[in-house]
């Protein structure tokens, strides 16, 4: 059985059926809300039919058709660090994903000191997991950092090392007149 094999049978060991959970379509872009946008590619990295689409004006990637928020909320409750795990063969979840994430702050962190011409007085982290590249800018640059994302027991620890935290989907937020001087989507 060859490497790619073994993680599909790993995958569908999950148990996830991503073709019959309810989905909605997207016809404008996250970001900047154009409708011109290109397929990139019809299957995601669990082999998952999901379009992934480019918007042709500021090029974020999006789902289209996505899953809907209560999927979503499902989704990153249950499912996601499980399909994660079983993808790379090895447990990835909220304590055992830092690993990963300092090595990539401290990367973050060093190309943001030479690309910035002003260290950010306050970072938006989207997706931002368990804070540990949201700490580390704060870190680096004495900014005030705040984590949205939708894994619960991920803003636990973002929380316990003193980030602002907001639970939710970057596509459905709504920051009223807060403003952050730079937005992080890695």
């Amino acid at each position: 059985m060859t490497a790619s094999d073994e993680r599909a049978v790993r995958i569908a060991s999950v148990g996830f059926d991503y073709a019959a959970r309810e989905h909605e379509p997207v016809a404008l872009c996250n970001l900047c809300g154009s409708s011109e946008h290109v397929e990139l590619a019809h299957r995601d990295r669990y082999g998952y039919p999901a379009s992934l689409l480019a918007c042709v004006r500021c090029g974020l990637g999006f789902l289209s058709p996505r899953l809907t928020v209560a999927e979503y909320a499902a989704f990153y409750g249950h499912v996601y660090r499980p399909l994660v795990s079983a993808y790379h063969g090895r447990r990835i979840d909220a304590e055992t994903v830092q690993v990963d994430q300092r090595l990539y702050a401290a990367e973050l962190v060093g190309f943001l000191r030479k690309a910035l011409r002003a260290p950010p007085a306050s970072v938006l982290d989207v997706g931002g997991s368990t804070g540990v590249v949201a700490a580390a800018v704060r870190d680096a640059f004495g900014a005030e950092a705040t984590v949205l994302d939708p894994a619960s027991d991920e803003l636990e620890v973002a929380r316990a090392a003193g980030l602002e935290t907001v639970a939710g989907f970057g596509e459905d937020f709504d920051p009223g007149a807060q403003r952050w001087e730079l937005v992080l989507l890695c």
